[in-house]
């Protein structure tokens, strides 16, 4: 059956009666086009030429660029400059790439490069374009298949891609300084020039998870060690900072030892304590104007080691606002808690490991007293919890 425009043609007797051919349907081929490197930041109105970023297309499979000619097509208010070397070109061992420039008024206000190649499993270019002064934010290409009039197809298929971007005021992306942290407590760092939206990456989570919010990074230590911490901007750009994460002081033991709720002994133990100084030192009394960290260690009995369980936050809150019961959530939130039944899961611990530290709360607090109880459980077993609760008062 042949399908010819919404029309679907069925032959149950061979071919008889039937002259001349029907196209039945385009194939076409996969590939992955990305930029070479961050997309520079252009400066719009200049009469010479600037490169673009670096256009990268790799085949999927093998013969996915099939020989032929591709166009690469500027947005309205760019223009690809033939005056000078237009392109530059790297290709595999197996495959010659030629290029021709093509400016012309089928495409108008836009410009179309063709690319004309015989074969490879990937090439990459850069193009040289002028770009008007008109221009702003991003950049888009389009990429088709074939060449200015449709035909000698290579295998692309047709989509778009930023280049560039417009603003050429932008400054060099900083990351921020350098810096150190205890275990369980944040630094932060303000993020400087580039483009937003920022992304954040901590290379080990081990020692440091990383968080951005507009352009402010929060940095939590999570195990001794040096951690390296990656922002990048909305241009591809990348700065980096290490942060030096330090055990420091250890939390006051809870009070009253541990418990279980089977009434049976354990080796398991639990620290809390809070501090206004990065974990320097350790209270429990402080004002609405500190900001305070809560920092909690959870302590596995090695007999539960090995096992599936969840750890447990618990808080109970005296303020003006009344008596609140919360418990802290997977994702770091306080829910309310029904005491009546067991704390939700901070951490899903499949398996439960020797050792947890847990950042609590960090930030400023209303005027009322504060107690944050700790427990973790084992599937099917028993549950393990602090004698008595972490105290905190804080006075206006």
């Amino acid at each position: 059956a042949a399908v010819i425009g919404d029309e679907v043609i069925f032959a149950f007797d061979g071919n008889s009666g039937v002259e001349g051919s029907a196209k039945v349907a385009d194939v076409g081929v996969s590939t992955a086009a990305s930029t070479g490197g961050a997309i520079p930041d252009r400066t719009p109105g200049l009469t010479t030429a600037q490169n673009v970023a670096p256009l990268v297309i790799t085949e999927l499979f093998p013969g996915a660029i099939s020989a032929g000619n591709f166009r690469l097509i500027a947005p309205s208010g760019v223009t690809f400059n033939n005056a000078d070397s237009v392109i530059t070109t790297n290709a595999a061992a197996d495959g010659l790439i030629t290029t021709t420039p093509t400016i012309t008024a089928t495409f108008a206000p836009n410009d179309t490069l063709v690319v004309n190649i015989t074969a490879g499993a990937s090439l990459t270019f850069t193009a040289q374009a002028v770009i008007g002064p008109d221009v702003s934010g991003f950049i888009e290409f389009d990429i088709a298949n074939g060449d200015i009039n449709g035909a000698n197809g290579a295998g692309i298929t047709d989509e778009s891609i930023n280049l560039g971007y417009g603003d050429g005021t932008l400054g060099a992306l900083d990351s921020g300084s350098d810096g150190d942290v205890n275990v369980g407590f944040t630094l932060m760092n303000t993020v400087d020039g580039g483009l937003t939206p920022y992304t954040v990456a901590s290379a080990d989570s081990s020692l440091a998870t990383a968080t951005v919010n507009g352009d402010v990074v929060t940095v939590t230590g999570t195990g001794a060690g040096n951690a390296t911490i990656t922002v990048t901007d909305g241009l591809g750009a990348s700065d980096s900072f290490i942060v030096t994460v330090s055990q420091g002081p250890a939390a006051p033991d809870a009070e009253k030892g541990t418990k279980t709720l089977s009434g049976g002994t354990s080796l398991a133990s639990f620290s809390a304590g809070a501090s206004s100084d990065g974990g320097a030192t350790f209270g429990n009394e402080f004002t609405t104007a500190d900001d305070v960290t809560i920092v909690a260690v959870v302590n596995v009995d090695p007999a539960d080691q090995g096992s599936d369980g969840g750890i447990h936050v618990a808080l109970r809150s005296n303020t003006d606002a009344g008596t609140e019961f919360s418990f802290l959530n997977e994702d770091g939130n306080f829910e309310t808690w029904d005491v009546s039944d067991l704390p939700g899961i901070h951490i899903d611990a499949e398996p439960l490991a020797a050792s947890y530290t847990v950042t609590v709360y960090s930030g400023n607090l209303a005027a009322g007293t504060y107690r944050i109880a700790l427990a973790y459980s084992v599937e099917g077993g028993d549950v393990i919890y602090t004698g008595k609760a972490i105290t905190i008062t804080v006075t206006e």
